[in-house]
Parts: C-alpha cells; structure tokens; sequence
C-alpha cells in the first residue's frame, strides 16, 4: 500500500511540471541511447567483420610487395591492387606442404558501357571450391575454352538488368562478352563484381602470367605463422593473414570507440546533473509540503524515499525510451559509421540485443539512485518546524 501511495505522489509531481519532466527524461534517454548502440556497435562491427573476412574463402593472401592492410582493404572492398607477381610465384606456394588449396586471382578495373568502371575479376575452377555459399541463381559456370563469357555478381546483373545470352559490352575492350551465368546473392563485394576466366583478364590487361593475388587455404590454421614465414622468403611477396587484417581494423574500431565513449560518458554526467538539479529545484518548491509530511508523522527516511523515488522513475523511463530509441535507430546508426569509418563491412553495424537493452535500463536506475541522494538527504535532513517556516 505504501509503494502505490510513493508511485501515486511521484506520477502526480512529474505530471505537475509536464515540460521540465519531459526535459529531463530526454536528457536521460539520450544518454542511454548512445552508451546502448555504442556497446552495439562493438558486437555488430566484430559480427560484420568477421563474418566478412570469412566470406573471403581463404585464410592467407599472398600479393606483391607494398602495404598489406591497404591491398587486403582493398581487396575486401572490391578494389583494385595496383601490384603484380608472376605465375611462377604460385606453382612455388604449390609446393608448400602445409598448403591445402589455392586458388589465382587477377583483379582489375573496366568502363562498363557508359556507366563508369566495375570490377573485373579473373578467376578459376578453385575459386568456387573456396567459396561453397557462392552459388548460381541461374546460368552456370564457363564452358571449356570460353573466351567471350562473364558471369555477372547479383547486384551488377540486376544493376543492368542481364539475363543469361544478353550481350555484356566491356567498354574500350573492342569485344562483346555473353553473360554465361548470374551468382545469388551474397552480401561480400561479389556481389559487386564482373568474372572472367583468369586467362581472359589477364589478357584484358596486357599482363600475361601475372597475377594480382593469391588466395590460400592451409591444412591446418595452426601453422599459419610458420607457413608465412616460409613465404616471406620469397623476393617481392608479402603475406597478409586475415587474422591480422581483422586485428588492424578492430584496434581502428577501438580508438573510434574510445572517443565516442569519452563523450557518452560525459553525457551520462551530464544527465545525472540534470536530474539532480530537477529534483533540488523540486525540493526547493515543495519546501512546505515536505514540512507538513514531517508534522504529520512521515519520518525522515520516507521523505528520502520519496525523492529518490522520483528520481528513480524519471531515469527509469528515460533508460527504456533511450533503449527503444537506440534499437529503432540501429540502422541509421550503421549508416553513420559506415560513413565514418575507412572501412566498414556489409551488414548491420550497431546490433542491440536484449541484454544490452537491459544493461541500458539497469545503468539508468543507478543513475538515478545516484542522482537522488543528495536531493533526498537535503530534504530528510532539516526539522519539520524549519520547513513550514
């Protein structure tokens, strides 16, 4: 009976001062709100990310010398790697004994009619035996010998409207290609992407026996740094883990989030202030209510009680509109990173679940009981007769 009294007394207070309640929940769900899609972008970025670099088929890349985390960035994106090796290079890595599969890569860029460039990527037979989720929404693969046909990414073939036969014009090429085959979609940059045969692109761009990379599977992950050290060995390779590359970019996630969080937690002090401001203002105003609780038997401990309790609610209400705020948002929240970040991978960025929701609320309850204990101890702490006069 008492609890319905203290939630009847704090509902008709805040309904009192409808602006300044409004005011201060806002201020208390924008907190959240940010502390909530940060916690989720860190899960949904690590999620995206790793999902991303599995996509990718293989465990190790091989390129030309240069910066390795721009080729691999590059790569992920669907860019162009503006360094070669010989084929000379892959029979070598052939050899390795803890080598399982490998499949050459030969990536580029072309005009496409008057749309401006795609990407074109020359592939072979073990590019498909690495990527098993990578399958025909309808065609198939090229025929023995072919060299006029493409198969078209999901997006690219829906992009310009391509079917299976229809003329693939590359332009300045002076050839016309056949579309042989559309992939499904796949959410990787795939998806994005023109295939030729290896020997096609490679005389597309007048680089015979060259390749631009070279994905490979290892027998067993456990070796992979012995493996690496093996091909460091060879003139003019590097070695890119994705292991690394995933490192990189996270320990980039990391520094973005440190600055965000700098600010959240400033937010968050911010809110308390506020609700601690709102409620020694509330205080101040109800100087000779609280006077007349007293004289009629409330003690101080219920007084305590009762603006804490106000406290309590107002920071309640801002954590679950904050959270619903922050799940709602989680989209434009991606976007917004994406936009930031050098690189970001496909999928949603800022993933919100049910435990980070209530971690949210549960901050905002302590917010509260923090924000309520000054106000509170003010006004349980003075003699009822000082109050009424």
């Amino acid at each position: 009976m008492v609890i319905f009294q203290f939630i009847s007394v704090v509902l008709k207070e805040l309904r009192r001062h409808r602006t300044r309640s409004a005011l201060t929940i806002s201020g208390v769900a924008l907190s959240v709100c940010v502390l909530v899609s940060l916690l989720g972008l860190g899960t949904g970025y690590r999620t995206s990310l790793i999902h991303s670099i599995d996509r990718l088929g293989y465990h190790v890349l091989v390129t030309s010398k240069g910066c390795p985390y721009e080729a691999a960035t590059l790569l992920m994106q669907g860019g162009v790697i503006p360094m070669y090796m010989d084929e000379a290079i892959h029979r070598e890595i052939l050899r390795d004994a803890d080598v399982a599969t490998t499949t050459r890569l030969f990536l580029g860029s072309l005009p496409v009619h008057r749309e401006g460039f795609s990407l074109v990527t020359g592939i072979e037979d073990s590019f498909l035996k690495m990527k098993p989720w990578l399958t025909f929404q309808r065609g198939e693969w090229f025929g023995e010998g072919a060299t006029d046909e493409v198969i078209l990414g999901y997006s690219v073939a829906a992009y310009y409207r391509k079917n299976i036969g229809d003329d693939f014009p590359l332009k300045g090429m002076g050839q016309t290609f056949r579309v042989r085959g559309v992939f499904d979609r796949s959410g990787t940059q795939d998806d994005g992407t023109i295939f030729v045969p290896l020997g096609v692109a490679q005389r597309l761009f007048d680089k015979k026996e060259k390749l631009t990379g070279i994905g490979v599977k290892l027998k067993d992950l456990s070796r992979i740094d012995e493996f690496s050290e093996r091909v460091f060995e060879i003139p003019s390779v590097q070695v890119i883990t994705m292991a690394q590359v995933q490192r990189t970019l996270l320990d980039l996630l990391g520094t973005a989030r440190f600055f965000i969080g700098t600010v959240a937690i400033v937010a968050v002090a911010i809110a308390v202030l506020g609700v601690m401001n709102t409620m020694l203002i509330a205080v101040f105003e109800r100087t000779r209510e609280i006077g007349v609780m007293r004289a009629i038997g409330a003690s101080r401990g219920d007084v305590f009680a009762l603006i804490c309790a106000e406290a309590l609610t107002i920071c309640t209400i801002g954590g679950i509109a904050g959270g619903g705020i922050a799940i709602l948002g989680s989209r434009m929240a991606s976007e917004a990173v994406r936009a930031i970040l050098p690189f970001a991978p496909p999928g949603v960025l800022v993933q919100i679940d049910g435990v980070l929701l209530i971690g949210g609320i549960a901050m905002a309850v302590g917010m509260g009981i923090l924000a309520g204990i000054i106000p509170g101890w003010r006004a349980s702490r003075l003699h009822p007769i000082a109050w009424m006069r």
